[in-house]
């Protein structure tokens, strides 16, 4: 599959509902097309909109057949027009019906003045817009036009005649034009959607669905092919829901951006997607994927309650005090870190790993996790009974439950004297593989070998997103303090006391909750792009 299929592939699936997952809680497309009428409807009453004569909406019949229904009451079934089936919670509609302007520009009087634009077809690439070829418009001319006609941020423009230019699209964006106002020439066609994202109708324009045989549906002969305005209203278009929209429209933006980058520099398509995880993870750890909110709970506020629920569990005796512990504060007055070790205050600016935002705070692994330590004790395995998750299961990021291993119940209630294991713990490999990271997902377990678990203070793991130390602990910032701090030559691990003293960068636990959604949105847009490119 050559990278013009591949981008075709992820536009195909991005207008079927393929290509990101259907949220139960989107308000239904139907709802925004009836949000969408009763604007138009309050536009037309204030003389800002004229009528359509031929308006006409799509509608599911009780037969589950598709039908139309036209301004003078009558109603055909459309079903031979459905082109493929799409999620129910989408719905099929004529482009006009998503638009509030659709009309071509104007032939104008030119001048040598470079004042007024006029975009043009040689405008309007495959690329994106080039507002070098533009021609400039007289300033008479210019006054004739009406205020509609000049092009405002997130229109559509959209070649409509010519053999070998007809059917690029592009999206104007006022950015890109050094000039106060620009306007479109009588080849090009000028879309402008509301309610609905201009990305995701670029996205269905430049569809296989659209331009694989797109000189068909225009008019002309063979040197001079034109798409007509009907042709371009009456386009059925697929409509999701408006926050899905925005969901597909991101993820074809960042899938495009990999194909350009396998296509210009050659990559391995496995190899770009492990370096481009790899950035994402490297950005998050340092505060640079999601913006900081100044009105979040700031880090050293949320380490207090840690302390605090850390003294709790001393007290009531489920908990040893660490005999080595420590306790890093950040210096308002030199902005420096310090350590208070054995009554001793140590600046330890030269030791933490990278700069962090302010909201932010350094720890250590111990400072917010209790380390549940089962190595030493092997367990007797049995065919059934408790589950035994061991170093072979826990791989990077997720727990593989094909390699099954059991201990007794009555084993089960005595490992447990050395902590108990929880879902939601943090499942990390010492050793044979060292570094590896999951999250535990299921109630009654037991961790084997090789396994430290790492649990919060707080059962109810309200003050930590355990997702976010796990990528952290996934990032190469940790993997290279891990190699740093390993021991042993045939076979390398790290032990306990040096694992708890490593570093945490720690954000507010907002913040933190932002992050992990971001690195898995866009984690599964990077499998997504992989199990395309894969089939």
């Amino acid at each position: 599959m050559n990278t013009k299929q591949l981008r075709q592939k992820i536009l195909d699936l991005a207008i079927k509902g393929k290509l990101v997952p259907q949220d139960p809680n989107d308000e239904p497309a139907s709802k925004l097309l009836e949000r969408l009428r009763e604007e138009k409807e309050q536009l037309i009453k204030e003389g800002k909109l004229k009528r359509d004569k031929n308006e006409s909406y799509i509608f599911v019949g009780d037969d589950k057949l598709h039908y139309e229904k036209f301004a003078d009451g009558s109603v055909v079934c459309i079903e031979d027009e459905i082109p493929f089936e799409i999620p129910d919670s989408w719905t099929w509609c004529r482009l006009k019906e998503v638009c509030i302007y659709i009309q071509r520009g104007k032939s104008p009087k030119y001048t040598e003045i470079e004042k007024y634009p006029v975009i043009s077809q040689k405008c309007v690439r495959w690329s994106g817009l080039d507002m070098q070829p533009a021609k400039f418009i007289t300033e008479d001319s210019l006054k004739k036009y009406e205020e509609v006609r000049f092009l405002r941020d997130n229109d559509i423009l959209w070649n409509s005649t010519g053999t070998g230019t007809v059917g690029r699209a592009t999206i104007y964006n006022s950015k890109l034009n050094p000039f106060d106002i620009a306007v479109a020439d009588s080849h090009v066609t000028v879309l402008r959607p509301m309610f609905v994202e201009s990305l995701y109708i670029y996205d269905f324009i430049m569809s296989p669905y659209i331009q694989i045989g797109f000189e068909d549906l225009c008019d002309g002969s063979t040197n001079q092919k034109e798409l007509s305005l009907t042709t371009v209203s009456e386009f059925l278009i697929p409509l999701p829901p408006a926050a899905e929209q925005k969901r597909i429209s991101e993820t074809v933006e960042t899938l495009l951006e990999l194909v350009d980058s396998i296509e210009s520099d050659k990559i391995d398509l496995s190899d770009l997607i492990k370096q481009t995880k790899a950035k994402v993870l490297d950005l998050a750890i340092k505060g640079k994927l999601v913006p900081q909110d100044p009105n979040d709970e700031p880090a050293d506020k949320l380490l207090e309650k840690i302390r605090e629920e850390k003294e709790k569990l001393i007290k009531e005796g489920k908990l040893k005090r660490d005999k080595n512990e420590t306790y890093i504060f950040k210096n308002s007055d030199d902005n420096s870190y310090y350590e208070q070790i054995d009554g001793e205050t140590v600046c330890i600016d030269d030791d933490l790993p990278f700069k962090i935002p302010d909201s932010w705070r350094w720890c250590k692994l111990k400072n917010i996790y209790n380390f549940i330590d089962y190595r030493g004790k092997t367990p007797n395995k049995v065919k059934s009974g408790i589950p035994l998750i061991t170093a072979k299961n826990v791989k990077n990021g997720y727990i593989d439950y094909s390699i099954k291993e059991y201990i007794t119940e009555e084993e089960y209630e005595d490992r447990q004297s050395r902590g108990i294991s929880q879902k939601g713990d943090i499942l990390f490999t010492t050793e044979a593989p060292l570094g590896n990271v999951a999250i535990a997902n299921i109630e009654n377990y037991s961790a084997g070998q090789r396994l430290i678990t790492l649990q919060q203070y707080n059962q109810n793991n309200c003050y930590i997103n355990n997702g976010f130390s796990m990528y952290y602990i996934l990032s190469k910032e940790f993997q290279d303090m891990l190699i740093e701090k390993r021991t042993g030559t045939t076979v390398t691990g790290i032990k306990a006391e040096k694992l708890k003293e490593l570093f945490v960068p720690l954000p507010p636990i907002k913040e933190q909750n932002r992050i992990v959604e971001k690195i898995k949105s866009i984690f599964t847009q990077l499998d997504t792009m992989q199990e395309i490119f894969l089939k």
